[in-house]
């Protein structure tokens, strides 16, 4: 008996030191940012169980401003740790918004953005931080009102009227906009996003937007909640992201809101990352390659290099040897972590067609841009689609059991989707 209590509080010892450094290695895992965070998140509606998440994400990213839509009645749930908040001036009337802002950094309001309307919620304000101020607002756009796009326009007029007078670096507006568009990487358009892509002057502001949906629902999902921000501002502003890690209690994943998240940097990093560039096999001269090894072997230095050396110096002799004949007669290939092995100098034109393409309608949105906005995107996406079948025929065509169950995991690593959100 007394064997078995000592096996089990050894074993309770060992599960303790088992979790305290499964503890430490997700502090040390947990990727670092060189930017303040910023956070939106539509949490429809607070309660105990998301003010407390809601608590706890924050402190744990070190986010220095929250911009939360949908918040409710509830005036217990609206105090977080560390974070001042300020809330619309609707008082809540169709469904409350507020943005709570980390007590390191100074806040003023200005009520006379959020009284320009009365139908849809917004909170703005002058938020002062590292020396630099910027207009500061959370929208949230009632579904079904279509003067709200208007109206959320006139207030970013008057906010950058503001910006000028304060001589702030600029305009960054957030929120759930409920506005989709292909324009901010959604998959659809429906009303607001093409009001709101008519309405705003592209010269003056950008929309920032991550690549994955905002809103989740098991039918599909959305992308509606992004950062609206000076072109000023556009080269400070870095790493828009969604979190779908995150447990808020908004509803998602079965429907709701995950968190959109962005580094606002005070400068512009202009340290060039180092370019890794690997062989290219396809462009490998085999021929002269052979060549230029027969000859640097058949040479007499070499040949007084075999006997005269020891084996050591004649193996790094050879080395060096193919290494020369290799660079000499192969062409090298820029890689980063987001190559795709099948990817071709086709796809490199018609992405760089795409980009212009999208740049000249988002610059100037006439029905002949559009559609070659349109024609180009369905050009890359055949031509990627094509090129990804003929990647897979040449890679299954020869392949033993142990291949073919190395191929298939590098095959889900690149075409599975992570999720089923997606």
């Amino acid at each position: 008996m007394v064997t078995i209590l000592l096996d089990l509080v050894n074993v309770k010892c060992l599960k303790k030191r088992w979790l305290n450094l499964l503890h430490f290695i997700m502090m040390v895992s947990n990727p670092t940012h060189n930017g303040s965070l910023i956070c939106t998140i539509n949490i429809c509606g607070l309660s105990h169980r998301s003010h407390m998440m809601l608590d706890k994400y924050v402190a744990d990213n070190d986010i220095l401003l929250l911009s939360v839509q949908e918040t409710g009645m509830n005036k217990q749930f609206k105090c977080l740790n560390n974070m001042r908040m300020y809330e619309d001036t609707n008082q809540q009337k169709n469904k409350g918004c507020a943005i709570f802002v980390n007590n390191k950094a100074m806040f003023t309001p200005l009520p006379e953005i959020s009284m320009l309307s009365k139908s849809i919620d917004t909170v703005w304000g002058i938020l002062k931080w590292q020396s630099k101020s910027y207009i500061i607002g959370n929208v949230y756009l009632k579904l079904d009102y279509q003067a709200g796009i208007n109206e959320y326009l006139k207030m970013q007029n008057k906010a950058a009227d503001m910006a000028a007078t304060h001589k702030c670096a600029g305009v960054l507006v957030m929120g759930d906009f409920n506005a989709r568009h292909q324009i901010w990487n959604d998959i659809s358009d429906n009303k607001y996003g093409k009001l709101l892509e008519q309405g705003i002057d592209w010269t003056k502001y950008c929309i920032r937007a991550p690549s994955e949906r905002t809103f989740l629902a098991g039918n599909g999902g959305s992308l509606i909640d992004f950062f609206v921000a000076s072109t000023s501002l556009d080269k400070y502003i870095s790493k828009v992201h969604t979190d779908y890690g995150a447990n808020l209690y908004s509803g998602a994943p079965l429907r709701g809101h995950v968190p959109v998240l962005m580094e606002l940097n005070s400068s512009v990093n202009t340290n060039k990352k180092e370019v890794k560039k690997k062989l290219d096999m396809n462009t490998m001269d085999w021929i002269n390659w052979t060549r230029d090894l027969e000859i640097c072997f058949t040479s007499s230095s070499f040949k007084s290099l075999l006997t005269a050396n020891s084996t050591e110096e004649i193996c790094n002799s050879i080395d060096e040897a193919i290494k020369q004949a290799t660079e000499s007669n192969c062409q090298k290939k820029t890689v980063s972590p987001h190559s795709k092995p099948f990817w071709t100098k086709e796809l490199t034109n018609l992405s760089e067609n795409l980009r212009k393409a999208q740049k000249s309608y988002i610059t100037r949105n006439t029905d002949d841009n559009l559609a070659e906005f349109k024609q180009a995107k369905d050009d890359f996406e055949q031509a990627r689609k094509l090129a990804c079948q003929q990647f897979i025929m040449e890679k299954t065509r020869n392949l033993n059991v142990a291949q073919a169950s190395k191929f298939w995991k590098e095959f889900n690593r690149l075409f599975k989707p992570t999720a089923t959100l997606r």
